[in-house]
């Protein structure tokens, strides 16, 4: 199990915990109202629908373009990187710009708030919109401190990974299999004649109608299990069994394989 495996499996309920501590923290003692703000209240009761309507619009206007922009830029810095640091070896495998999808995902929500509030104040109007804001800041529960709490606890983790994702690959040269994975803290490396067991699981059909996905994981000699289903490259099950052939060739009479059913 290598590091980022272990993170997740060990510390992903603080990622759970940590938005509730982020609502709680977002709560405040009442600030008193002044006469201009009863008067903007009053305006605000009376449009209240339409101000909920119109931000929610716009919030929907930019949601999936803003994925999209975030999406394009990821991918496009990907291709830039791997251009200027091309890497040698038999087989090589980049990040998939799949994987970007779902940091995509993640930077996109708060990305697309910006667009959405200069469209708000251009629809509604800066005067009623400023009220609104004045009005929902004095309120109990802070909404924007909420959102920077939640940008920090999920948006800044999301782009550090997908940054360190670009830097993240597996290759394989005539007599080693390289490799640097997200959270790694550099490449590792290991000898052919190092790979002492090899699973693999065939895909099968549940009882349940589900199709489990094939998959494999090299066992080295230090403990180290490799698991390609983890890897950001995405490696297709064809060439798994390509890159084990390839490292195995040589030594598989001292190589424990393992095939099993993956039901």
């Amino acid at each position: 199990m290598n590091i980022a495996d272990s993170f997740v499996s060990n510390y992903a309920w603080i990622f759970a915990v940590l938005p509730i501590i982020a609502w709680l923290l977002s709560f405040r003692r009442r600030v008193d109202q002044d006469d201009r703000d009863h008067e903007a209240l009053t305006n605000i009761h009376r449009e209240m629908k339409k101000i909920k309507l119109v931000r929610e619009t716009s919030y929907a206007i930019f949601f999936i373009p803003s994925i999209l922009v975030v999406w394009g830029g990821l991918s496009l810095f990907s291709s830039v990187f791997n251009a200027f640091t091309e890497l040698e070896g038999v087989y090589v495998f980049r990040t998939n710009i799949v994987f970007l999808a779902v940091p995509s995902i993640f930077l996109g929500v708060f990305l697309a708030m910006l667009p959405a509030r200069i469209l708000s104040i251009y629809r509604l109007g800066d005067g009623i919109y400023r009220d609104y804001e004045r009005l929902e800041s004095k309120s109990r529960f802070n909404a924007k401190r909420f959102g920077w709490l939640l940008f920090i606890i999920y948006g800044i983790p999301t782009l550090f990974l997908a940054l360190s994702s670009f830097n993240t690959y597996v290759r394989i040269t005539p007599d080693e299999f390289i490799f640097n994975d997200v959270l790694g803290f550099g490449e590792k490396s290991y000898r052919f004649d190092q790979i002492s067991e090899v699973n693999i699981w065939d895909s099968c059909v549940r009882q349940n109608g589900k199709r489990t996905n094939a998959r494999s994981v090299i066992v080295f000699d230090d403990g180290y299990e490799y698991r390609f289903i983890n890897s950001t490259a995405k490696i297709d099950f064809l060439y798994q069994k390509h890159i084990i052939e390839y490292m195995t060739r040589d030594n598989s009479s001292t190589i424990d394989f393992n095939i099993r059913n993956g039901c």
